[in-house]
């Protein structure tokens, strides 16, 4: 199970990323349309105990209601992924907005199962993480300023990707899984 890095233009294809970035601020000042959740605090490494969860135990985020902005944001993310892969259907996973210091801990999405891409923003350069363990090897990928994309394949039983995200920036997360 590996983990990749794109650079979002080349898998949301033809998406005009200037005007996500407007969209964006409507998000960042639209305070009311965000839904803090909270579940624990932030563990070193919970990776053996979180082979056993599907979802984080841990946890510290927002969600992001699907107000205008994020469903017009959705909708030409969608459009622009599905000329990157036109035989699946897409599903949004979640829309998740990390402040510093926020995360989502340890978890498998073992009963999830797909693949997924997300398309990630990130405020500042390298304050932002996905860590994975690949073959008993943590591993961890570092958000560039702007846009990026990760994919990967996570969930069914024995099939485990355990990972979490970590924050110490404003960070916007739109999670897709492939059907």
């Amino acid at each position: 199970m590996t983990v990749e890095t794109h650079i979002a233009s080349d898998v949301f294809i033809d998406l005009d990323f200037s005007e996500l970035e407007s969209m964006i601020n409507n998000i960042k000042s639209d305070n009311h349309k965000i839904f803090p959740e909270e579940r624990g605090a932030l563990k070193d490494n919970i990776y053996e105990d979180c082979k056993f969860h599907n979802m984080a135990v841990n946890a510290k985020f927002s969600s992001v209601q699907r107000n205008r902005s994020l469903g017009s944001m959705v909708d030409l993310c969608r459009e622009a992924l599905k000329k990157y892969q036109p035989d699946c259907g897409l599903e949004l996973r979640n829309s998740l907005w990390y402040q510093k210091d926020e995360y989502m801990g340890w978890h498998t999405n073992k009963y999830s199962e797909g693949f997924r891409y997300y398309l990630i923003w990130a405020e500042e350069e390298n304050k932002s993480f996905f860590d994975y363990y690949e073959d008993g090897e943590l591993k961890t990928i570092t958000a560039p300023k702007g846009w990026s994309v990760n994919s990967f394949y996570c969930g069914g039983v024995g099939n485990e990707l355990a990972h979490q995200v970590r924050s110490e920036t404003n960070r916007l997360s739109l999670g897709f899984r492939l059907r």
